[in-house]
């Protein structure tokens, strides 16, 4: 069962002996990335040029197991997360695994700042069962629910951000990554103001939101709800209600956006004129940088959805920042 080229799946096996963080909290994004890059056009001798030079950043695996039960959110227990979902999915095959777990991972979807949605996404495209067990692994390490859903007419979508800027734009944060960050938003008291989810929240409106806001600040936080909101096209469907599943989504996107410092994006945007996508795919595949990488083909996938124009733009833009 597999869905890449021989060179990639060893490098993906490969990437089983590392640990799904490293230097602590930064997600370890070797997988996504190779499967991009083959995604995206690269040769063989290109993707293991990039997994040689990726690796040596990464952190081995500590295999020591303790004997506790597994518990959502304790990062210590991959291993055997891992084996637990392992098991599964050989006994009861992906699709039944997955409808058996993600309506309750879920609500835990801002893990890792949605790099464990994230590599799942990208593992069942590879069909490759022991990155299946990972992605499920860390998801579950990783968990981070924000707050009990509720939804409201009060605002939509567009309103809903503009609210959480209005609340956030100057707030003082303490160090830390995103999910740090995220933490300190629900903490704050004014999050109740921003915690219900509009009633009519659609596919269509957080696509144009993530990439609008995302193209016109091209800030790194906001990138991830690029990648993540794609990666959660790739899922909905394993969800027994998709729409509950996107109110969670956007929940933590929403969360995510209000920990940037940026200027809200209102306005039309001037990019740089854009290419075709085959174009795109192949500049983006001599970057790098995976998350230039990831979001190309994120974009590209997310275009075949949504018509519009800004996915290009912002990968364009992007990649002339880089000289690409």
């Amino acid at each position: 069962m597999s869905n890449v080229s021989q060179t990639t799946q060893t490098l993906l096996n490969a990437n089983q002996a590392f640990a799904p963080n490293y230097q602590g909290k930064l997600s370890n994004h070797l997988s996504m990335t190779l499967i991009a890059l083959e995604r995206c056009g690269a040769s063989a001798e290109r993707i293991q040029a990039f997994y040689d030079h990726y690796c040596q950043r990464l952190d081995p695996l500590a295999t020591h197991q303790d004997d506790a039960p597994l518990r959502y959110g304790q990062p210590e227990q991959f291993v055997r997360f891992r084996q637990h979902y392992q098991l599964q999915l050989e006994t009861f095959g992906v699709a039944q695994t997955l409808h058996s777990h993600l309506d309750e991972l879920i609500a835990g979807v801002s893990a890792a700042a949605f790099h464990a949605l994230i590599r799942l996404a990208y593992a069942l495209e590879a069909e490759d069962i022991q990155e299946i067990a990972a992605a499920l692994a860390y998801w579950a390490t990783e968990y981070q629910p924000l707050t009990e859903l509720e939804c409201s007419y009060d605002y939509d979508a567009s309103e809903h951000i503009q609210r959480a800027y209005a609340l956030y734009h100057d707030f003082a944060f303490s160090p830390g990554i995103i999910v740090d960050r995220v933490r300190q938003i629900i903490s704050a008291k004014q999050y109740a103001a921003i915690a219900t989810i509009p009633y009519d929240l659609s596919v269509e409106q957080v696509a144009r939101i993530t990439i609008e806001q995302y193209r016109g600040s091209d800030d790194f936080t906001l990138l991830h709800g690029v990648t993540g909101f794609d990666a959660f096209m790739s899922l909905r469907h394993y969800l027994s209600d998709p729409q509950r599943g996107l109110h969670y989504f956007w929940q933590a996107y929403v969360a995510a956006f209000a920990s940037t410092s940026n200027q809200l994006t209102t306005q039309a945007w001037l990019p740089a004129p854009a290419q075709t996508w085959p174009n795109l795919m192949q500049r983006a595949a001599l970057s790098q940088d995976d998350h230039t990488i990831k979001l190309t083909y994120s974009c590209a996938r997310l275009a075949w959805q949504f018509p519009l124009n800004a996915y290009q733009e912002a990968i364009e833009t992007r990649l002339v920042k880089e000289g690409l």
